[in-house]
């Protein structure tokens, strides 16, 4: 996982051209932190947890014990939580185990993660209780200007249903103990899952399919939180479409856009995520990459794609291959790179449609846009148009390099 998370480092600094050895550059990333929260009393964090310290790729407050359409529960969303967390320690209050050593227990077995966690008020720079200083954070200890809140999932085996759990698998900071945990499929009723060191299996008769689990867990205080999650079931052969494949490193040349009065047209290419659960090539957690100004229509030696970034040297193609195990790889292409910034944002705007139009019908993610160059204008302009339009972007962050 640190290697993923530093694969997203080098993706966002732009430093994909001039790799360093990854621990080193974790050490640079971590310096670079610890230096903004230098005057901040870290023992004054109450859990030990502070969400602003950490890199997070899942984000924490969406998991709190209430289902939605935007939290189901997968093994790599629960991995991600783990790692934020882990990364988010800022004092001796706690000690987290190793996200590794975490991850090799909880695999092949039923997982929950219980956490609470403190994140600055949304209001303590208002109150005056937090600002900057010559670049770095300076917090007053005044009540009220860490808030706490709770972090919970639990994970499944994948293409098992639940039979039983085993409280080793059970990973807290709360000192509570787990009373009972039950499960329903789709709008059932709750059944209980006894406690248990074996292994949970596929029950007999269960037919193939895709099952909406949710989870609820009841606690030695009374307290019960749920969590869900989308397991599959393997039967016969499922049916791809010919461009997709869950495990295939390929860069698919997915739609063209073509050109009109208002843009110039393009292509989007697509790397998937590796592993999907997502079966018929739809988008779980879109990563969008916006090209710079494409100079191709000087010269084709000149041209920009995604094919193009991965086989560049320095790194570059290793971090896009890493993020694909986190995020399906999306490049906007643009026919003329060199075109009317507003025509390019509108070409942009219609790449964004059709996204969000492909989406996994049982959960995905908001996006993420790292726009290159004038790929960063041109995402925030498309947005805005959309924003303008009352048109849902879904677009959770921009990411603007140079």
């Amino acid at each position: 996982m640190k290697k993923i998370l530093l694969s997203l480092v080098c993706l966002i600094a732009g430093w994909q051209f001039a790799f360093a050895e990854e621990p080193a550059l974790y050490d640079i990333v971590r310096e670079k932190l610890d230096s903004v929260f230098y005057y901040v009393n870290k023992e004054a964090v109450p859990t030990g947890l502070l969400a602003e310290y950490g890199f997070h790729f899942a984000q924490l407050d969406s998991y709190n014990g209430i289902p939605t359409d935007s939290n189901y529960v997968s093994r790599m969303e629960w991995e991600m939580l783990y790692a934020g967390l882990y990364d988010s320690q800022i004092n001796s209050r706690i000690r987290m185990r190793e996200p590794d050593e975490v991850y090799e227990q909880a695999k092949g077995n039923l997982s929950v993660m219980y956490y609470k966690y403190n994140t600055l008020a949304d209001d303590a720079v208002e109150r005056g209780l937090a600002g900057f200083v010559d670049g770095r954070l300076q917090i007053d200890n005044e009540p009220g200007v860490y808030v706490e809140k709770e972090c919970f999932a639990v994970v499944p085996v994948d293409g098992s249903l639940p039979l039983v759990f085993d409280k080793n698998n059970f990973f807290t900071n709360t000192g509570l103990d787990i009373k009972m945990v039950e499960y329903k499929i789709d709008n059932g009723s709750y059944r209980a899952i006894p406690f248990s060191g074996g292994a949970v299996r596929v029950p007999t008769g269960t037919s193939p399919g895709e099952y909406d689990i949710t989870f609820r867990v009841t606690f030695s205080n009374g307290k019960t939180m749920e969590s869900h999650s989308i397991v599959s079931i393997e039967g016969s052969a499922t049916s791809f479409p010919p461009d997709f494949t869950s495990d295939s490193n390929a860069v698919v040349d997915w739609e063209t856009i073509n050109a009109d009065s208002n843009q110039s047209g393009g292509r989007i290419q697509v790397k998937y995520m590796k592993n999907t659960p997502a079966k018929n090539g739809e988008f779980v957690r879109p990563l969008i990459i916006v090209e710079d100004m494409d100079l191709s229509a000087l010269s084709s030696k000149l041209k920009m794609d995604l094919s193009g970034l991965l086989s560049q040297g320095g790194g570059i193609g290793d971090a896009i291959d890493q993020l694909s195990q986190l995020y399906d790889i999306i490049y906007v292409d643009f026919n003329d790179g060199l075109d009317d910034l507003l025509r390019n944002a509108e070409m942009l705007h219609k790449a964004l449609v059709m996204v969000n139009q492909n989406r996994y019908d049982k959960f995905s993610d908001e996006s993420y846009i790292v726009g290159l160059g004038t790929g960063g204008v041109l995402a925030r302009m498309a947005v805005n148009m959309m924003e303008k339009a009352n048109e849902d972007h879904k677009v959770q962050k921009i990411i603007s390099i140079n």
